[in-house]
């Protein structure tokens, strides 16, 4: 009964319980609110308002929803109650849930639901929520007709894709894909069917609507698109379905990233750099100039082992990074010839061993030359090592196998091959098949297998000639 003090004729274990009390403190006479409801100012005003609810007799007004209980200031249940009367008496059967779990799972939800707004809203990315679910039943029929490649169906049908595209509900869009896309900031995001640019967003409508259909709910797509105002644009757009609502994807989470700056920025570094390359090319080509001036005979040798190095490091797969450096060692390998005097290299009569043994000087004068000039690959050490063999019968330092760096064996196996099909001041030019025998033969003794048999597949196949001046 209430009158207005409560008292209880029976009671279970569980209404107690569910109060964070016991029995005995509620079977004193009026402990119920003081017992039960421990602030005052909340204690008065629910009191006021049961009393009143009570007093109607009216079952439909005795229901209270997601009443808060607190001990020592804090909230520790939540608890709803009914109250019945019973007639023709003034007992009520007040009937009480538990729902503290439920209250605290919609709080975490609420929570989290303001997270999600607060990142969704100021994100630095363009973020929609969109709604698919009428473009996923048209999917489903096209499905059911057996239809299996979506972009040729939509080249067949344009007008089935316009239509897909106007079905599509925007449900939010944050601010920065209010700016990016020129939709008013305060503005309601319009339906699709209202855009007139249904051009600029096509190609980003039409991979969401492949991968969709596909059965993926997780994607991403880099290329270009444009904006509402028609400027081209740079994105990665990645799009995913929210869980638990893959069925009717009418939740779909898409993002889209302005790269245009970043993409310009690289393209303008990009030009940068290939000027830089062609200097310094030019610059590569002036020193190889020098040292072929002082010796006529081999003029155009270095250029012409650089092309042959460059195609078998092409032929091996190796990075483009290491053919450009093979290509520019090529290029100074014999740099080292400008401290030899003219008249020996031009001799051509026979040397003699002390004219011979200062020609085999000059790799190791390379690091010397090139001291000083900062170059992105190992261009000295190449150039120092080219006379190197396997078997240790190179020189001038008499490295074997690993010892030698692979673009040295690379360069090496072309300047034997180049030099022996060329003319030189103490013999005539052999034919090309006798400077390929030349490296068959010491295939694996002083030779690389794999750089030689690349060689001579070069040749054989016809994928190889040497470029004239």
């Amino acid at each position: 009964t209430i009158e207005p003090e409560v008292n209880f004729t029976y009671m279970n274990d569980n209404f107690a319980r569910f109060y964070r009390t016991t029995r005995e403190a509620l079977t004193s006479p009026d402990a119920f609110w003081n017992v039960v409801y421990e602030d005052p100012a909340f204690r008065d005003q629910l009191k006021k308002r049961i009393l009143a609810d009570c007093a109607t007799g009216n079952p439909e007004k005795m229901h209270w929803e997601d009443v808060p209980i607190t001990r020592g200031g804090q909230v520790v249940a939540y608890i709803s109650a009914v109250n019945i009367p019973i007639p023709e008496t003034k007992l009520m059967i007040s009937t009480v849930w538990d729902v503290t779990n439920r209250k605290q799972t919609e709080e975490a939800y609420q929570e989290s639901e303001e997270r999600y707004r607060k990142l969704f809203e100021e994100s630095p990315v363009a973020l929609f929520e969109e709604d698919f679910s009428e473009v996923k039943k048209d999917m489903d029929l096209l499905r059911d007709k057996g239809i299996k490649d979506l972009i040729q169906y939509f080249d067949e049908h344009p007008e089935i894709f316009e239509a897909w595209v106007r079905k599509v509900r925007i449900l939010k869009a944050n601010q920065e894909a209010k700016r990016l896309f020129g939709i008013n900031i305060d503005a309601e995001i319009p339906a699709v069917s209202e855009h007139e640019a249904l051009g600029p967003v096509s190609r980003i409508f039409r991979h969401e609507f492949y991968e969709l259909f596909s059965g993926h709910t997780k994607t991403e797509y880099t290329g270009q698109a444009q904006d509402f105002d028609g400027n081209l644009i740079h994105v990665v757009v990645r799009l995913e379905v929210v869980d638990g609502h893959e069925d009717k994807l009418d939740r779909v989470l898409v993002s889209i990233q302005d790269l245009t700056e970043q993409v310009h920025a690289r393209e303008e570094l990009e030009r940068s750099y290939e000027k830089v390359q062609e200097s310094f090319l030019a610059t590569v080509h002036s020193l190889a100039a020098m040292s072929e001036l002082r010796d006529p005979y081999t003029a155009g040798h270095q250029k012409r082992v650089a092309q042959l190095a460059a195609a078998i490091a092409k032929k091996l797969n190796l990075d483009d990074e290491i053919v450009t450096g093979i290509r520019v060692a090529g290029l100074l390998h014999d740099i080292g010839k400008l401290q030899i005097p003219a008249e020996i290299l031009s001799r051509p009569g026979r040397l003699t061993d002390i004219e011979f043994n200062l020609i085999k000087e000059h790799p190791s004068v390379v690091p010397q030359v090139l001291k000083g000039i900062d170059l992105p690959w190992p261009v000295a050490e190449i150039a120092y090592q080219h006379h190197e063999r396997l078997d240790g019968s190179g020189y001038p330092r008499g490295l074997k196998k690993n010892e030698i760096m692979m673009e040295a064996r690379i360069l090496g196996v072309a300047d034997v091959v180049e030099a022996m099909s060329s003319h030189r001041p103490y013999r005539p030019a052999h034919k090309l098949s006798v400077a390929l025998d030349e490296i068959r033969k010491h295939r694996d003794s002083k030779f690389d297998p794999a750089i030689v048999d690349a060689c001579i597949e070069l040749f054989e196949k016809n994928e190889f000639e040497f470029e004239e001046e």
